[in-house]
């Protein structure tokens, strides 16, 4: 079956989000098994490579997005040789809607994500094939401001009270 976009849009559904911040340092890194959420990160500063991911590793600069909505296993890290654990906090079903903070490294700080699994009932009950596996964009061509959502989601608990 084929969709316009806005026809997509009104039908893909996003529930059971989780949100977080994670500190990671220059030893440091995590990664997500395959799962069927979409996973979306936004590089708040420093620099993170996202490897493992169809079409080879990219690495996030401040302000960068991405999203894999596929739900392919891969990891983040801050250089190519930091060590990686699976960071459960993102795998699990929790429903969390005031992003908790999570260091991992021992090491001087290398960047800092805003991090989220949304979990995603497709239209028609599965991912569209032609979907990329990775979605990217710099943040020169940004729409969102990941420095908005920073701050949004320390001020607003993930989307509590409105500031105004």
């Amino acid at each position: 079956m084929k969709w316009s976009l806005s026809e997509f849009l009104l039908l893909l559904e996003i529930r059971s989000q989780c949100w977080c911040f994670v500190d990671l340092g220059m030893d440091a890194g995590f990664n997500i098994p395959h799962n069927d959420t979409i996973m979306f990160y936004g590089l708040i500063e420093g620099e993170a490579t996202i490897t493992g991911i169809p079409g080879g590793a990219i690495t996030l600069k401040p302000g960068d997005i991405a999203m894999i909505p596929g739900g392919d296993a891969h990891a983040i890290r801050t250089h190519h040789q930091s060590k990686v654990e699976v960071f459960d906090f993102l795998c699990t079903n929790e429903y969390i809607d005031t992003p908790p903070s999570f260091r991992i490294g021992t090491a001087q700080l290398g960047a800092r994500l805003l991090c989220s699994r949304m979990k995603v009932r497709w239209p028609a009950g599965q991912r569209p094939e032609a979907l990329p596996p990775l979605l990217r964009i710099a943040a020169a061509n940004a729409i969102v401001s990941v420095d908005v959502l920073e701050r949004l989601a320390i001020e607003r608990a993930g989307g509590g009270k409105d500031p105004r």
